[in-house]
């Protein structure tokens, strides 16, 4: 069981203190989406390096209409399963494993687009150890965000407080 952590849920007399009076064995958790979220804020350094290499690819590309353009021709010429990179913003990083599985994904096609523009992260392209840690970062992040996207269904056993 969890609860949103308002007040109500978590104060000594009322909430989850009555439930856990009553059901000694249960288990709760205190806003655990946030905690989720500060996972991410809070990851290795190794992890972090990567995570922010992917943005300065993503960035990169997406920043100029034209580059964005030009890739997207060379993915489609390519017959690439995608032509376009995801945008990532730090508000939404429950998207991050999609913006991660996309870089894996697109990685030859970033190869062969940065032969012909100047990036001075275009090696890492190559890089087997960069490319595993980039996959485990999908991974994890996939993970969080299938575990955040049952915690809001309807058929979680979530508690909310009444606002």
């Amino acid at each position: 069981m969890y609860c949103d952590g308002a007040k109500a849920m978590t104060g000594k007399v009322h909430g989850v203190v009555r439930i856990k009076n009553v059901a000694k064995n249960c288990n709760s958790t205190h806003c655990i989406l946030h905690r989720y979220a500060l996972v991410t804020k809070r990851i290795s350094a190794t992890l972090k390096s990567v995570l922010d290499e992917a943005v300065k690819i993503i960035n990169f590309i997406k920043s100029k209409p034209l580059q964005s353009r030009i890739f997207k021709a060379m993915c489609e010429d390519m017959g690439s399963l995608h032509n376009t990179l995801l945008l990532h913003t730090e508000v939404r990083w429950l998207s991050r494993s999609k913006i991660l599985v996309r870089i894996f994904e697109l990685r030859m096609e970033l190869m062969a687009y940065f032969i012909g523009h100047k990036f001075e992260l275009s090696d890492i392209l190559n890089n087997m150890a960069w490319l595993s840690t980039l996959a485990y970062l999908a991974d994890i992040f996939g993970k969080l965000s299938e575990l955040c996207l049952a915690l809001q269904r309807k058929t979680s056993q979530h508690i909310a407080s009444k606002r």
